[in-house]
């Protein structure tokens, strides 16, 4: 008799690979140390990632959700200023709580699998959510004309810029790039009438 897929597993084995990530890092960790962990044989893991690489490609994926779940709610508020400011802020809460995370994807994950994430289905759901959203305020007059499209990947690459220099370069106050590209935003796209 063949046995059912555990529906949870690809969960199960994702956490267990960002503990053992988080305790070994990245390149000292191997397929057999995430299996151990996750109480499975290291075929299992091959069942559902071919390559650690994948499994990191699949937790920025993860995020990318959370990203999107979380963030997106904001900016469904009527007052523009007030959800472009709090998605801003909900987004930089997130990745400053998985900083870890960003962190090794960064320093061990080649651009390559980089590449992948961009063109991830949540990352790519995020920025179509986003350009939805601005497409709509600008179609009622409460922002200045722009290209949506264009403007969601500039607002996203300063959010995801801000992230990176404070939590991976360490470089500037993370609430201090959060004013400033919440000021900027708000001060560039507000409709002047």
């Amino acid at each position: 008799m063949p046995r059912t897929a555990d529906p949870n597993m690809r969960t199960n084995l994702l956490q267990a690979a960002r503990g053992v990530f988080a305790e070994k890092g990245y390149e000292k960790t191997r397929m057999q140390d995430i299996a151990e962990r996750a109480g499975v044989a290291v075929g299992t893991i091959y069942l559902y990632f071919k390559t650690k690489d994948a499994m990191a490609i699949a937790l920025a994926d993860e995020l990318n959700a959370r990203l999107l779940a979380e963030s997106i709610s904001q900016l469904e508020q009527p007052d523009l200023e007030k959800a472009i400011g709090d998605a801003v802020h909900a987004a930089l809460n997130l990745l400053a709580a998985e900083r870890d995370l960003i962190r090794m994807l960064y320093l061990n994950v080649g651009l390559g699998a980089l590449n992948d994430v961009v063109h991830g289905e949540h990352d790519i759901a995020l920025r179509q959510a986003v350009a939805a959203h601005l497409r709509q305020r600008i179609e009622t007059g409460q922002m200045r004309p722009f290209d949506a499209e264009a403007l969601a990947m500039l607002i996203i690459g300063m959010v995801d810029w801000a992230a990176q220099a404070a939590l991976f370069y360490e470089v500037g106050d993370l609430a201090t790039y959060e004013q400033t590209v919440v000021a900027l935003l708000w001060g560039g796209i507000k409709n002047q009438v």
